[in-house]
C-alpha cells in the first residue's frame, strides 16, 4: 500500500490481489472510493496494466477533487494513455515504483 496526494486529499492505493473472475467484473481493473479516499487496483495485473490502471483511477480522483462530480468514462479513457506516456517518457517513475511494491 502507498499513499498519494491529489489536491489537498491523501488517497491510499492498494492492490487487491484476489483473483476476480473477469466475467463478474467486466473489464474493470480498478476503482476509486471517494468517501474513503481509496484507490484499489483489482486482481492480478501485469506491471504495465497496473500502472495504466493507477493513472486511470488517479484521473477520476483528480476530476472528483476538482469538483467535477460527473465526468465521463470516455474522457478518462482518452486522457489515460497521454498522462501515462508523459510520466514514462519524462522519467517520472517514482510513482510507479511505489505502486509496484504492493
Amino acid at each position: 500500500m502507498c499513499e498519494i496526494k491529489i489536491g489537498a486529499t491523501k488517497y491510499k492505493v492498494v492492490a487487491n490481489l484476489q483473483v476476480i473472475d473477469p466475467a463478474a467484473r467486466g473489464v474493470v481493473m480498478g476503482e476509486v472510493d471517494y468517501p474513503r479516499c481509496l484507490i484499489t487496483l483489482l486482481g492480478p495485473l501485469n506491471k504495465t496494466r497496473k500502472e495504466e490502471t493507477l493513472i486511470h483511477e488517479v484521473l477520476h480522483a483528480i476530476f472528483f477533487e476538482a469538483g467535477y462530480l460527473e465526468h465521463s468514462e470516455e474522457m478518462v479513457d482518452r486522457l489515460t494513455p497521454f498522462l501515462y506516456s508523459f510520466i514514462k517518457e519524462n522519467n517520472l517513475d517514482k510513482l510507479f515504483d511505489e505502486v509496484n511494491r504492493n
